[in-house]
Order: structure tokens, then sequence, then C-alpha cells
């Protein structure tokens, strides 16, 4: 659905093809903002997801922290897909990666694809889920800077 006042909505499908190139994006999450919020405090905040696993993995490992905490910002199930990626993540971290193929076919199967794949809620939402699943797709990390009065991310 569209909201009016934006130029966009939270579909990638919808995007996917629109050049962002020296643009300032404005965009609006629910939980990914409060879990941004709520880590403020943390030495760095990056962020994570399956299209850019490998970027977060190698990024963590070049930073040489001794303590990595890898948060859910949705914790509706024990086994979405915010858990399912920070679990991919650790076990690349730890060099036993879990089989990929494996943990999309539980997502596909879980809950949370119900209003993706089985009745779809929006236009593009089976083509987001797949979007979202696309593993490793791009090769940088997103990081939560601060200045004096705000919190915003960069491209890293």
């Amino acid at each position: 659905f569209d909201l009016p006042g934006f130029d966009y909505n939270n579909s990638p499908f919808s995007v996917k093809d629109i050049d962002f190139s020296n643009k300032t994006i404005v965009m609006c999450t629910t939980t990914g903002t409060k879990g941004i919020i709520k880590s403020v405090n943390a030495k760095e905040i990056i962020t994570g997801s399956f299209v850019n696993c490998n970027a977060v993995v190698n990024h963590i490992k070049k930073t040489k922290n001794n303590t990595v905490t890898l948060v859910c910002t949705n914790d509706k199930y024990d086994d979405n897909e915010d858990f399912m990626c920070a679990a991919y993540i650790k076990s690349r971290l730890e060099g036993k990666p879990l089989n990929f193929q494996i943990v999309k076919n539980h997502l596909i199967r879980h809950p949370i694809s119900y209003g993706f794949l089985r009745t779809p809620l929006t236009k593009y939402a089976r083509e987001d889920f797949y979007i979202c699943m696309e593993l490793d797709k791009f090769d940088f990390v997103i990081k939560a800077k601060r200045d004096k009065n705000s919190i915003y991310l960069e491209k890293m």
C-alpha cells in the first residue's frame, strides 16, 4: 500500500530499479528504528540481513571486537527471520556456516511468511520475500552514526 506524502512504499521489489545514488533517503520502520534507539550506547551499530551477511561478517572480523551482540528486533517467534539471520551470521563468524537453503526453506514454511507467500498482504509481497532472501547480494554494511541532534544511517 502507498502512504500519502511518501515517494515510495516499503517494498524492496517496487524500488529495485530506482537509482538512489547520491541521494539522502528517509526510511521509516517500526522495529528496526526501535532496535537502533535501544542500542544507542553500543560502541558500534550496524544493520544486517541475509542480503549483506558476508559484508556483516567481514566487517565484524575486521573490527576485531571481543564482544558482538546480535539483536533481533522482532520477537514474535523464536525462530523467525531475524533470529535465523542472527544464527546464520553467528555460524559464519564461528566458521561453521549453517546451510542457507535449509534456513530459507524453514522461513518459507514459517508463519512469518504467510503475509508474503500464502495470503500476500501487498501487491509485491511474494517478490519482496524472495528479494530479502537473496544471500550476499550487497557487499556493504549500513552503520548507525550519531551527531549532536540525531542518529542516522550511512553506507560503509
